[in-house]
């Protein structure tokens, strides 16, 4: 994730004679890094910067071969001569960074120089770019251009370019200007929404090119090129043969889901994690089931933002109240189970070995046949109402600010919340889709950092150091992936989410976020317990812990927890009571905690022993044993208490006796072995 005003660098390249590049012409003229990393880069990216043929306003969006990507936007300007002059303005992040639908919901005035590029001078010093002002640009001007994508003027070219594409995943495609009219960014973003989550390669294009190339997956040619040019294998759009009936069925079927609902309606597609590693033939049978089942089926609806809690909602993820309080309470039962249908199948995460729940109407049936606990009316099963709703950008902005309650719970001298002041996008641009185009190796760099911020954050010693760490991951997580947010999760649950140990002494110094963990709770894992990984290392944690019952603060945030899921408002993955079991933790819940006056460094006490036979330091010699049964016509809880006592030194003593008989006796018997070897030996 990128941090503000650090990652993003700019570039701006126009004609003049005097620029650095030394060719007499075009070239870089302003950059906000050093000006021999702007040449550079103009030497490895000449054609993104400068395409050949008559110059226009254009967009691309490519990944250089040394790792970085590129996003250019090439505008047109007369001179004082009445001439074109081109001036191309690059933004320049890591790989994973970007993605095509940030490159493609950037306008114009979106940009971070505007208007103002054309009057950008020689050597003039550049700002680095906000990443989070483009993720917000860049989702807002995506909105817009949904709107237009989903217009019938574009249904005939999205079919042809989705059918195409189904068929032959791997061709590259070129588009002419009159197949995508007017727009062809909205074009461009309607095929990525609707072939991302089902193709491996990502999404690198050009709006407009004058000749093709075996750059970019998609372009748009103003006309097609001479008869005899190279192709490059490209798949032209308009004069190969159409695909099979079924795959043409198939496309329209998922555009016209597509046009009808926009991207919502492209959620039971979640319900699958091996869209893009199967064969071509088996994805357009699964995606023509799929699309079958869900046919009569509307998509959810996001939740309004500011929803009163206890009514529906109060934050993504969470789905309605009792079941007994009617339509009032949780919208009823229809609401319901059209809230919960399309989010069972959201993004596992980071377990490999986990497999994503069936799609359709069939994952309840599948659930059955895995051998779950089936769901019972008092609520003791499994957790029935598990569901996370996937939401706008608006309703996130609720999720991540913290309530009034959670403020209380903020580390002592943190003044802000970690939240941003204005709405944040819930993906900006590491959406999901755009994540799954990176290679392995991008996606544990960045898995890696989130871990090693969230670990940083547990090991911070001093408040200043904890509170700038704490505002670092506020700004960032509300850009997460779901896999990040796991990661993140995961690991500040290894943390003990700064919960110190209770065995043994160390002479290290105490974390500073050793005393804020329901703040923490709060921050890093209560909404990533609707997903495996962090709902098995949750139940492990707690599995940990409740061996002598809670001890505070854990017992307090477990109790809350318990607290919300029953009344609706937080949302546990199933399979976090298969690992642990909801009774169970209840039970321990319910018991009066002993181990809340335990001292640091100090070994819990025995079930069973009373506290003065341990002596100040602990037990540390007898081996424990069953407690014993309390008489029926005993004294008062004193008196009885006396009695124990010394019914218990007096069992030590006798066990100390029958100890020291028993060696004494093996000291005997070994005695009078060696004596006879002697006399046996002294005989021969």
């Amino acid at each position: 994730m990128l941090a503000p005003n650090d990652d993003v660098d700019q570039v701006v390249c126009a004609y003049d004679q005097d620029n650095p590049s030394n060719n007499m012409g075009f070239g870089p003229i302003a950059t906000s890094s050093s000006m021999q990393r702007a040449v550079t880069l103009f030497n490895d990216a000449g054609p993104l910067l400068r395409p050949a043929g008559p110059p226009a306003d254009s967009v691309a969006y490519e990944r250089l071969p040394s790792g970085e990507e590129l996003i250019v936007r090439r505008v047109v300007v007369l001179d004082n001569l009445q001439r074109d002059n081109l001036f191309s303005q690059a933004l320049i992040a890591p790989a994973g960074q970007f993605g095509a639908e940030l490159a493609l919901g950037l306008d114009h005035d979106d940009w971070p120089l505007g208007s103002e590029v054309t009057r950008v001078r020689l050597h003039e010093r550049l700002d680095r770019v906000d990443g989070f002002f483009l993720a917000r640009r860049g989702q807002q001007g995506a909105d817009r251009l949904r709107d237009i994508g989903r217009s019938a003027d574009h249904l005939g070219i999205l079919c042809d370019v989705t059918a195409s594409l189904l068929a032959e995943p791997s061709r590259r495609v070129s588009l002419t200007t009159t197949q995508v009219g007017a727009h062809p960014r909205a074009v461009l973003l309607g095929l990525v929404d609707l072939l991302t989550p089902l193709l491996p390669d990502p999404w690198f294009f050009s709006t407009l090119e004058s000749a093709e190339s075996r750059a970019y997956r998609v372009i748009v040619l103003r006309n097609w090129p001479h008869e005899g040019s190279p192709d490059y294998g490209r798949l032209r759009m308009g004069g190969q043969l159409a695909p099979t009936p079924t795959v043409r069925e198939v496309a329209g079927m998922l555009v016209g889901r597509y046009q009808k609902y926009g991207l919502e309606g492209l959620d039971l597609l979640k319900g699958r994690q091996d869209w893009h590693s199967m064969h071509p033939d088996q994805r357009i049978q699964a995606l023509w089931s799929t699309l079958t089942v869900a046919s009569g089926m509307t998509p959810h609806k996001a939740l309004p933002p500011g929803t009163p809690r206890g009514t529906t909602a109060s934050e993504p993820g969470m789905s309605g109240g009792g079941e007994d309080a009617g339509r009032s309470t949780d919208g009823g039962a229809e609401d319901r189970a059209a809230l919960t249908e399309p989010a069972r199948g959201r993004s596992l995460g980071m377990s490999a070995s986990l497999v994503g729940q069936p799609s359709g109407l069939g994952r309840a049936a599948a659930g059955q046949e895995d051998g779950a606990p089936e769901q019972t009316e008092d609520g003791d099963g499994p957790h029935h109402r598990a569901a996370s709703l996937r939401t706008s950008g608006g309703s996130a902005s609720s999720a991540a600010s913290p309530t009034d309650g959670d403020k209380a719970g903020m580390p002592g001298g943190l003044r802000n919340p970690p939240a941003p002041t204005t709405p944040p996008l819930t993906r900006g641009f590491t959406h999901p889709p755009v994540a799954k185009q990176l290679s392995g190796a991008d996606r544990e760099a960045r898995i890696r950092r989130v871990t090693t911020l969230v670990e940083r954050v547990f090991g911070a010693q001093t408040l200043p150091e904890l509170q700038s760490l704490v505002d670092d991951i506020g700004r960032r997580a509300d850009g997460w992936t779901d896999e990040e947010a796991d990661a993140a999760a995961v690991t500040a649950i290894h943390c003990r989410l700064g919960l110190p140990k209770q065995r043994g002494r160390t002479g290290r110094k105490r974390s500073a976020a050793g005393r804020h963990l329901p703040y923490f709770f709060d921050l890093l894992v209560r909404r990533a317990l609707s997903r495996q990984p962090a709902a098995f290392a949750w139940a492990a944690f707690l599995h940990q812990e409740a061996a002598a019952t809670f001890s505070e603060p854990l017992r307090s945030v477990v109790e809350r927890m318990y607290a919300e899921q029953e009344q609706g408002e937080l949302v546990l993955h199933q399979v976090f009571f298969v690992a642990l079991g909801k009774r169970a933790l209840l039970d321990g819940l319910s018991k009066k905690s002993a181990t809340a006056r335990r001292t640091p460094g100090r070994l819990p006490l025995r079930p069973g022993r009373p506290p003065a036979a341990h002596g100040k330091g602990g037990n540390h010699v007898w081996p424990p044993r069953a407690p014993r049964p309390t008489r029926a016509d005993g004294p008062p809880d004193g008196t009885s208490g006396r009695a124990d006592i010394r019914a218990g030194l007096t069992e030590d003593l006798l066990r100390l006796g029958k100890a020291l008989f028993g060696v004494l006796l093996l000291l005997s018997a070994g005695t009078a072995l060696l004596v006879w070897l002697v006399l046996s030996l002294g005989l021969l």
